[in-house]
């Protein structure tokens, strides 16, 4: 069999996991410590960036004088402990990645911890299936993603940039172009209304995640 030459990058939050709704959740229920509760639309407009930002976002957003560190992290605690029963696995995301691992490499990043990471991938059925898992606890904190994507390269001891980045978030995407990586935009949920000029292609569905649109895109 042919060395596999490119790595497909599958991000975590909105792309392997249905993560969404349990985001804003823990969000509302962090802010109603404070005695304040926002609208799901409000703490919408915040999310896809790291935690703090959108914790910056939201205490600016209710008026608070609390210090948006301690927001991110008993938001952070929440969703840790939540996501060990409630999170789900997006529509397709195994069939998808068991799909392209014939061709690809095929390598997960997060920059949540691997007590989050780790768990879920078990429950999906994920757990064995990925050549490379990377999560927060790799991550140097001053680089972030860019850090996460380098290592998948030099673990898997390929060219940088001979990658593809399947993500629903414009940092994400935003990363792998500065990586030198093509970029597939997973338009997971459309309320977001992300803009994904800068990807290589756009989906809406893990179904149309198909080796022949990954031939395409690496030209």
């Amino acid at each position: 069999m042919p060395a596999k030459k490119h790595v497909v990058v599958f991000d975590f939050d909105g792309v392997v996991a249905d993560s969404f709704g349990l985001h804003i959740d823990c969000w509302k229920q962090a802010l109603k410590g404070e005695g304040t509760t926002l609208s799901d639309e409000a703490v919408l407009k915040a999310l896809g960036w790291s935690s703090l930002e959108t914790a910056q976002v939201l205490v600016k957003e209710a008026g608070l004088k609390t210090f948006p560190e301690e927001i991110a992290k008993r938001k952070t605690g929440l969703f840790t402990e939540r996501s060990r029963k409630e999170l789900n696995i997006m529509p397709g995301a195994d069939a998808a990645v068991a799909r392209l691992a014939g061709e690809f490499h095929v390598a997960l990043t997060s920059g949540r911890t691997s007590a989050i990471v780790g768990p879920a991938l078990e429950r999906f059925g994920l757990k064995d299936t990925f050549d490379l898992v990377i999560t927060g606890d790799d991550m140097q904190p001053q680089d972030e993603l860019d850090d996460l994507l380098a290592q998948v390269f030099e673990r898997l001891k390929l060219k940088k940039g001979d990658g593809v980045m399947v993500d629903d978030s414009r940092n994400g995407l935003l990363a792998a172009e500065r990586a030198g990586m093509k970029s597939v935009a997973f338009d997971s949920n459309p309320k977001l209304k992300v803009d994904y000029s800068m990807a290589d292609a756009v989906i809406g569905s893990l179904d149309e995640l198909q080796p022949e649109l990954l031939h395409s895109v690496f030209g």
